[in-house]
Formats: C-alpha cells, structure tokens, sequence
C-alpha cells in the first residue's frame, strides 16, 4: 500500500503507511519513556527511517512523507529529551528486506537500481552497523541526527 501513485492512492492507505511509519513510532517513544521515567536507564532511542525521505521516490508520496514526519520528530525529540536521552534515526537506502524482494526480483530490476548506487546495494547489515554506532557511547554527542545509509546514492 505504501508504494503507489499519489493520485491512486485513497486516504485510508495514506493513514496505513503513516500509522506503520510514524505514529507507530511516536507510541513507541512514548512506551520507552514511561517505562523508564524517573530510572536514567533509557540513554538513546534509534529509528529506522529512510533515505527515501530526503531524496524522494516516484509512486511512494505517503511513504516519504511518513518518513519525513518520523526525521522531524526525531529532532523534536532529540531537543526534548536531552541531555537524559539521544535521539537518532538511521536512513538506508533500498536493500534486500520483505518490503523490496518482490521488487527487486523482476528481471534486470536490481541490476538497474544497483547502478544507482556508488558503492552498489547495501543489506541490513549495513543499517544494522549504523544503529550499533548510534547506540554506542562513541555517539554520546549526536542527538537529531538522521544518518543516510544508502551506498552514496544520495551524495
């Protein structure tokens, strides 16, 4: 539902992605703060957004705008919660995951969109090795930062 036309899409599929993408999120936030309040466990939140929503796609408006309200909520987060909590998000480019496979597996597709990419087509490991880095005290200054993984395709 989250990759088709803006002129095809109803308002209903919109409210979908925007509910997978970013008020998912935000409940998410909420729940790790509550059930942290007052014990100083909860040091750093990562999210997983998408390169996608600073370069844009076509047939995918609501999902890089969802993902574009999950980077700003980020920052808005990262000012609210500091100095107790950093707040950061992980932006990768498109990679093998459920979400892409049937895309990817039509004829010549992947061999298209890896040219697109400097470095060529990344996988979860690449996301998965930014969120460790975010998470990790060698980030104990980085807060609001949404941090592209996409193999240069946005450079």
């Amino acid at each position: 539902a989250s990759v088709s036309a803006f002129r095809l899409m109803e308002p209903a599929a919109v409210r979908e992605v925007f509910e997978l993408n970013f008020f998912s999120a935000l409940a998410l936030a909420r729940a790790l703060v509550a059930l942290d309040a007052g014990h100083g466990r909860l040091r750093s939140i990562v999210f997983i957004s998408s390169a996608a929503s600073v370069r844009g796609e076509k047939a995918a408006s609501a999902y890089c705008a969802s993902k574009g309200a999950l980077d700003a909520m980020v920052r808005a987060l990262a000012a609210e919660l500091a100095p107790a909590v950093r707040v950061n998000a992980v932006l990768p480019g498109l990679m093998d995951t459920r979400m892409s496979r049937g895309t990817m597996e039509h004829p010549g597709f992947a061999d298209m969109l890896a040219a697109r990419y400097p470095l060529g087509l990344g996988d979860v490991r690449d996301a998965g090795a930014a969120v460790r880095l975010l998470l990790s005290d060698s980030c104990r200054w980085v807060t609001g930062a949404s941090f592209v993984v996409d193999g240069g395709r946005t450079a």
